[in-house]
């Protein structure tokens, strides 16, 4: 689980996945976490853990080469290019925003 890197999540740096989710949103981390805990009161980090699994199962079934599967199958399962997985989700985060921006 991608989590802020600050204890409190107001302040330091930010982990670059939660980056991404809040841009994504059009928020800065900062007050991405503060609507996330408005939203969220019991669990600021339920909104994350959403949008990143939407995005994981996207990038799985574009791209199957990044996970791992089961053995004896062939049904992709685990993410373990993390690199690949990083540089997907900024270029899907970018044409999300482009999508946004031509529809409205």
């Amino acid at each position: 689980m991608t989590l802020p890197a600050s204890q409190d999540g107001m302040s330091g740096e930010f982990q670059p996945r939660y980056i991404e989710y809040a841009r994504d949103h059009g928020l800065t981390p900062d007050r991405m976490l503060a609507r996330d805990k408005r939203d969220w009161p019991g669990g600021c980090m339920c909104g994350f853990i959403l949008w990143t699994g939407e995005r994981i199962q996207e990038c799985k079934e574009q791209h199957p080469e990044f996970f791992i599967a089961d053995p004896g199958s062939s049904k992709p399962r685990d993410l373990w290019n993390h690199v690949a997985y990083d540089v997907w989700l900024k270029a899907r985060v970018e044409e999300r925003i482009a999508d946004r921006k031509r529809k409205s």
